[in-house]
């Protein structure tokens, strides 16, 4: 009896359970520099582009913005297998002025990832 549990034990060591794998969404990059923005011309987008590389599909819960300044548009639906979309990011300088650095959080069913946005805004004269 003995012999059995430590050959089922040594099994277990050898053979570990099957993880399962997790759903995935690669972004073709995840930073983007608008690199001078004018205040008086009004807000500036950009749509960050991705695929699901899992076998499952993936659900976008929320994206959310380090500021005030920055509106987001995604998904709303669960992304199939090898399906692509896009996040939409919108910023708006309105009395901003100088370097800016926002990060915007994408929380998913297969984790979570940061898109970041840079630019310098020129103020209005």
């Amino acid at each position: 009896m003995k012999q059995i549990i430590l050959f089922i034990i040594a099994l277990c060591a050898f053979f570990p359970a099957r993880s399962e794998e997790k759903n995935s969404i690669q972004f073709s990059e995840t930073t983007h520099n608008f690199g001078y923005v004018k205040e008086a011309n009004g807000p500036v987008s950009y749509n960050f582009e991705f695929k699901n590389t899992g076998k499952r599909p993936v659900i976008i819960y929320n994206v959310r913005s380090s500021c005030g300044c920055t509106a987001t548009d995604y998904p709303r639906n669960p992304i199939k297998t090898n399906e692509k979309g896009k996040i939409k990011l919108v910023y708006n300088p309105k009395s901003q002025k100088g370097p800016f650095d926002k990060v915007v959080t994408v929380n998913a069913s297969s984790g979570s990832v940061y898109l970041r946005i840079k630019g310098n805004v020129i103020p209005k004269k």
